[in-house]
């Protein structure tokens, strides 16, 4: 698809975002057209859009960690994963236990420790 096809198809979704609400469907098709294009804000306030209308967050902080990470931006990426650490930690146990939330957990644990490792100095940058 080539940047004209990616602009009138992020316009059609917008139109139909704008008749229809924000649909999830809508705004998660949207937000991998403007992650493609690598634009971070665009796809960050389409997130929240979706994360607004959600009763959960611990997936939509976890998704906004991978797309602040991919923007370059390491300290948010942190701060958005440590968030979903908590979110999934304030669900009730028998939540918490799932396969998808322990699988969720795991991914949201590894990522956090791999932006906190890199962002750390290297043992032979220093004096």
């Amino acid at each position: 698809m080539d940047e004209g096809d990616v602009e009138a198809a992020l316009r059609g979704l917008d139109e139909g975002v704008k008749r229809l609400g924000p649909l999830v469907t809508l705004q998660l098709y949207a937000m991998d057209l403007a992650l493609a294009r690598q634009n971070f804000d665009d796809t960050l306030r389409r997130l929240e859009t979706i994360s607004a209308q959600s009763a959960r967050k611990e997936k939509w902080l976890a998704r906004r960690g991978e797309i602040l990470i991919r923007a370059g931006r390491r300290d948010e990426a942190k701060q958005a994963y440590a968030a979903a650490l908590l979110a999934i930690e304030a669900l009730p146990p028998r939540l918490q236990q799932t396969p998808a939330m322990l699988n969720l957990k795991k991914q949201v644990n590894d990522s956090f420790a791999a932006v906190a490792a890199s962002s750390k100095p290297d043992a032979s940058e220093k004096k």
